[in-house]
């Protein structure tokens, strides 16, 4: 399965650019409300608290992060192996070789526009909606389809043209401007 590692947890590091930087963010804030610049330097923290307070939750905050996309893997891998054979293979190789990033949202997005039966623009002709559908339709009950419509009542003869969401994916697509 494609994916891309997601780096370890590390420690903050304090550097003379992140203090500049929160230097310029309260000098920012300060400039926003210059009758009330005062009150607002009386509660602003010093370089050093807050990038003790950085150094506290920067951790957790990773931690979490890595949680959550391990959750999101765990998820797509598992609605991926409610699929039959047939078309889980089908749906492997167009994942091997698609140019998305190796990220679980875009897996998952494959595996709804699976369920919606539409057609694959990477996949190129053999994977239309047509061929997802026949895969599809034999072996997954109506009750374990996520799209919310009947699937069965298209024609499967004729298959949805992608939808082009601006020119820049006309462009990916090799459709031209």
């Amino acid at each position: 399965m494609r994916f891309r590692r997601w780096p370890r947890v590390t420690v903050f590091e304090a550097t003379p650019l992140k203090r500049a930087g929160l230097e310029r963010f309260q000098c920012r804030q300060r400039d926003k409300l210059p009758l009330l610049a005062d009150l607002i330097a009386e509660t602003q923290p010093s370089a050093d608290e807050e990038m003790a307070r950085r150094a506290e939750y920067w951790p957790k905050l990773q931690q979490k992060e890595r949680d959550d996309l391990a959750k999101l893997w765990r998820r797509a891998r598992k609605r991926l192996f409610e699929y039959h054979l047939p078309l889980r293979n089908t749906i492997r190789s167009i994942w091997q070789g698609c140019p998305y990033p190796a990220d679980p949202v875009y897996l998952l997005d494959l595996l709804h526009q699976a369920d919606m039966g539409n057609m694959d623009p990477i996949g190129g002709p053999g994977f239309t909606s047509s061929r997802l559908l026949r895969l599809s339709h034999p072996t997954r009950p109506a009750s374990k389809r996520r799209s919310g419509r009947s699937v069965t009542r298209r024609s499967a003869a004729v298959p949805r043209p992608p939808r082009l969401t601006n020119s820049c994916s006309a462009v990916i697509w090799g459709r031209g401007c």
